[in-house]
């Protein structure tokens, strides 16, 4: 859901302003090659303001996300598997999907990355992801980053 889009809660009505509350507990392991991550989120938007009258005061949310690699060739090639999933009264989506990390120089700061996922409903967009809001389908991704 876009909550400043015109119609996100009420037809014709657009939110201005809201309180974002949010509270979140990760953590993740590292050995021999495994790496294994995960999170867990709570979400509350509220204090609206807007330009018509809304049905609702508040909305919660709540997910999380489980990823695991493992380098089958140190400092190389990474195999990895992921997944997440989004709960909340307007709609749950899901994901999962796996892919290869080549680290084709040597370093940690640049690598190759191609991946497949399946999406269900996905949650927002991303300028810089493959993302577009209400995505359904599988999602074919090659990508170089170069982190800095």
């Amino acid at each position: 859901m876009l909550t400043f889009s015109t119609g996100a809660f009420a037809p014709g009505v657009t939110v201005d302003q809201a309180t974002y509350r949010m509270w979140a507990v990760d953590g993740g392991i590292k050995w021999n090659g495994l790496a294994i991550n995960g999170q867990y989120f709570m979400r509350r938007l509220g204090d609206f303001e807007a330009d018509g009258l809304l049905p609702l005061s508040s909305t919660f949310d709540h997910g999380g996300e489980l990823s695991a690699g493992y380098f089958v060739a140190p400092k190389k090639v990474m195999l990895y598997g992921r997944g997440s999933w989004v709960r909340g009264q307007y709609g749950n989506s899901h994901e999962f999907g796996g892919g290869v990390k080549w680290h084709f120089l040597p370093t940690e700061r640049l690598w190759l990355n191609t991946e497949l996922f399946r999406v269900n409903k996905a949650p927002y967009s991303g300028a810089f992801t493959p993302y577009t809001a209400g995505l359904t389908g599988w999602v074919p991704m090659v990508q170089t980053v170069l982190a800095f």
